[in-house]
């Protein structure tokens, strides 16, 4: 008999329900992948996302070190060369990350470079998937360490990672046009950085990109265009 589907929340309200749930997707996620095994592992990354949803994120500094705990297995299902287990693992980051906004900060280093590294897979389904969890990340988190990363993104030789990298720039500014950008800093000269990198990239999409960065900068900070 197939286990029963997985509810989109599970109420998780304490440290010890949180914590609980931490030890049981470790028990199953934190071994070597196998073909015995990752269907378990697809399972507790989908249950992980549902008690997210749930309401574990609102245990806010109690929620961080069990995030903390679960990197490293998380960080290899999302790479992972089984879709069906890859898939799991971002959306439970995405999930994360969509509710946490800027306290998600300190996480960054642990999962971001995962998600650009996908962005060079061969596969489009990757590339989707870490595209939007990118996108997720820029519209949601919006913190200076993510403008970091996309500046590294741009200068490498894969097309779709600068692609990525620049479209969700281009989403991180635009949500700063709405609800106001971070504090100033040197975040905004990696900015300007950026877009005069991907204007003379080699593809005409990232070019495309990069004027559409460039306009939304130009509402920001018109006074910073002509110096």
């Amino acid at each position: 008999m197939p286990p029963a589907p997985i509810p989109e929340r599970t109420t998780c309200e304490t440290l010890a329900e949180w914590s609980q749930h931490v030890k049981n997707a470790m028990e199953v996620i934190d071994q070597p992948e196998t073909e015995d095994n990752w269907d378990r592992m697809e399972r507790s990354y989908l249950l992980l996302a549902s008690v997210v949803r749930g309401g574990a994120y609102k245990l806010e500094t109690d929620f961080v070190p069990g995030v903390r705990t679960i990197a490293r297995p998380t960080n290899k299902a999302m790479a992972s060369e089984r879709t069906r287990l890859s898939g799991p693992a971002v959306e439970l980051v995405s999930v994360i990350g969509a509710r946490m906004g800027i306290k998600f900060e300190p996480l960054i280093p642990l999962y971001v470079p995962t998600i650009l590294k996908l962005c060079t897979r061969s596969s489009k389904i990757y590339v989707s998937r870490a595209q939007a969890c990118l996108k997720l990340f820029a519209s949601h988190c919006r913190v200076p360490a993510l403008v970091t990363l996309f500046k590294e993104a741009v200068t490498d030789k894969s097309q779709t990672l600068r692609i990525s990298a620049t479209d969700a720039l281009h989403d991180f500014l635009s949500t700063s046009l709405r609800d106001g950008p971070p504090r100033m800093g040197k975040w905004v000269e990696d900015v300007e950085w950026i877009i005069k990198a991907t204007a003379r990239d080699a593809t005409p999409e990232t070019r495309k990109l990069s004027r559409r960065v460039f306009a939304t900068y130009a509402q920001l900070w018109p006074e910073r265009v002509n110096e």
